[in-house]
């Protein structure tokens, strides 16, 4: 093609009286278009320099703008010249050579390049030169790059023929190295901005999503998922304290946690130690761990906040690498992560303080109501768990191993006087001697978590439900009562049966809390089956525990009367039957209601 969509014209070019030489070591530029890269380009010209004056070497320089200097980009000539070239520069102070090029503007032809003081001695060596000569390539009145062409250890003197041979070659593929320039800087800077304009729509979206899932009422988990989801990796959320409040791998649901993480941040000192040292809202790239404990880079970024508990982020490197899409997605989340943190940490002030009022007797009517705008359900049976003074122990400590034993979030813990008292929900869903039981079990391994000191091995006592506001302040003493006793590391006020009631003393409220406590399964059934079964204990109780005498007085079969009694057990988990203190406490209940 003659004419090309640089604008360069070969035919022209020779209609200007230009050699045939110059023609032709021209004519393969002339015939590129805007899609060639600089680098093929450059080459073009070096091979046109090296063939227009027969030498075995030619190299093409370009001007870094932001240094002054020239660094090479390409050679032609002996395979290792193609490869040295681009790691060298030239133009430097002691360059004499390419000082004189640039001052005249004009082609600088060296004869004796070993006994001329202008060619850098060091490269003149390196390189084998005898004779060369530097020929500008000029834009505008602006040099942008060097064209060098020596014939190796052949001396040879360059006359002027030669020299105005390869400056009109330089003149011609100036304009078409200029513009290749231009045309790579905008693709360059339009890579960019598509780059930038990509990363912005997939924050702008993140942001978005982050804003509808919190006025959604989503919490930290789900801030880790959406941000697994968008970057594609993995993600930890930490509070400012330690302990791992949220985790998601990127397909993850906000339930699961990813392996890649510790419980705390403290189980991994090297992240730890980057906490501690990291700039709030600044992204911070950490090299994977030592000793084989982390494969991958991690970014960390504390949020803009210097309140204890602000919230840290970690993003997992895994298959994809960290990009500026994943930093920006961070500093976001960052934000929703602070403003969660605080919230939750405001939330758990206030209802720490309900619950120590709870528990004090101080509540009012409207505590139900308070709760429950904090997240509590006090229609739901509680068991208030004590433990005894440690020295060191806080509630925070006590609040993370009771929710780690249970596999949820922190408990609520509180400090009564000295002690620490954690509220337990109840499973109400079957009876309550094993829902007890399960409870227990949760306090024993809070315990294990938290260590014992020697000669002070913690113990923990366990109130009977709380099913009313009323009842918590008489669970108090009824988890006192139970810590004081001897034998297992937790007991519970049910274990003891109804004598610890007459221990502690009895008004009437706490005789209304014991027996609700005890006949709630019946008490709270609102069919006539539940009825039935009460008055059938009254009847029992009332015939000194003769199952003929009471079918006797209900006029029923004995067959019913222990089918009724059958009922009562399974329902409360008491053995009217078999066990005299169970029979004790239903009686005493029964007495009390």
């Amino acid at each position: 093609m003659a004419a090309t969509a640089l604008g360069v014209d070969a035919d022209a070019v020779r209609g200007r009286g230009a050699p045939s030489k110059v023609v032709a070591a021209f004519s393969p530029i002339a015939k590129v278009n805007r899609e060639v890269g600089v680098d093929d380009l450059l080459r073009l010209v070096a091979d046109g320099a090296r063939k227009l004056l027969d030498v075995s070497r030619s190299a093409v320089y370009l001007r870094n703008a932001d240094t002054g200097l020239f660094e090479g980009r390409c050679a032609q000539g002996p395979p290792w010249t193609e490869t040295a070239i681009p790691r060298t520069i030239c133009g430097q102070e002691f360059d004499g050579l390419t000082r004189e090029i640039l001052a005249t503007g004009r082609a600088v032809p060296v004869t004796d390049a070993r006994h001329d003081s202008r060619p850098v001695r060091a490269a003149v060596l390196a390189w084998g030169i005898r004779s060369l000569m530097g020929v500008p390539i000029t834009d505008d009145g602006q040099i942008i790059g060097l064209i060098f062409v020596d014939d190796g250890q052949r001396a040879r003197a360059y006359d002027q023929g030669e020299i105005e041979l390869l400056e009109m070659f330089a003149a011609l593929t100036s304009g078409v190295v200029a513009r290749t320039l231009e045309i790579d800087r905008l693709r360059t800077e339009a890579k960019a901005l598509n780059g930038q304009n990509r990363v912005l729509q997939a924050t702008v979206a993140f942001g978005d999503r982050l804003a509808a899932l919190v006025a959604e009422g989503g919490g930290l988990p789900e801030v880790a998922a959406v941000v697994a989801q968008f970057t594609g990796k993995s993600c930890a959320l930490y509070d400012g304290r330690g302990p791992l409040r949220a985790a998601a791998d990127a397909a993850a649901t906000p339930d699961d946690r990813a392996p890649a993480f510790a419980a705390t941040l403290a189980a991994m000192p090297d992240v730890d130690e980057a906490v501690a040292r990291a700039t709030p809202g600044r992204p911070t790239i950490l090299a994977p761990g030592s000793e084989g404990l982390r494969e991958h880079r991690l970014l960390l970024l504390r949020a803009p906040s210097e309140s204890p508990e602000a919230g840290v982020i970690l993003l997992e490197e895994g298959a994809s690498r960290l990009r500026v899409l994943d930093a920006n997605i961070v500093r976001r989340a960052a934000a929703m992560v602070d403003l969660i943190v605080r919230a939750e940490t405001y939330k758990a002030r206030c209802l720490r303080a309900l619950v120590a009022d709870l528990l004090a007797g101080r509540a009012g009517a409207a505590a139900a109501a308070s709760a429950a705008q904090y997240g509590l359900d006090l229609g739901a049976p509680h068991v208030v768990c004590l433990l005894p003074e440690r020295p060191g122990l806080a509630p925070e400590a006590v609040a993370d191993a009771f929710g780690r034993a249970t596999g949820g979030p922190r408990r609520l813990a509180v400090e009564v006087g000295s002690r620490i008292a954690v509220l337990l929900e109840l499973d109400a869903s079957g009876p309550v001697p094993a829902a007890m039981g399960r409870l227990k079990e949760v306090a024993a391994e809070a315990l294990a978590l938290l260590g014992d000191e020697p000669g002070a091995a913690l113990r923990a006592g366990l109130s009977s439900p709380c099913r009313e506001p009323g009842d918590y302040r008489h669970a108090v003493a009824e988890a006192e009562y139970a810590l004081e006793q001897g034998g297992e590391p937790v007991v519970a006020a049910d274990d003891l049966g109804a004598g610890h009631l007459l221990t502690i003393g009895t008004d009437a409220a706490r005789g209304a809390r014991f027996a609700r406590g005890v006949m709630a399964p019946l008490l709270d059934d609102p069919t006539p089956g539940a009825a039935v079964l009460i008055s059938t204990l009254d009847t029992f109780f009332a015939c000194s525990r003769s199952i003929r005498q009471t079918a006797q007085e209900l006029n029923v079969h004995e067959n019913t009367i222990r089918y009724r009694l059958g009922s009562v057990t399974r329902k409360t988990g008491l053995d009217i039957v078999g066990s005299a203190k169970d029979e004790l406490t239903v009686q005493l209940a029964l007495q009390l209601r």
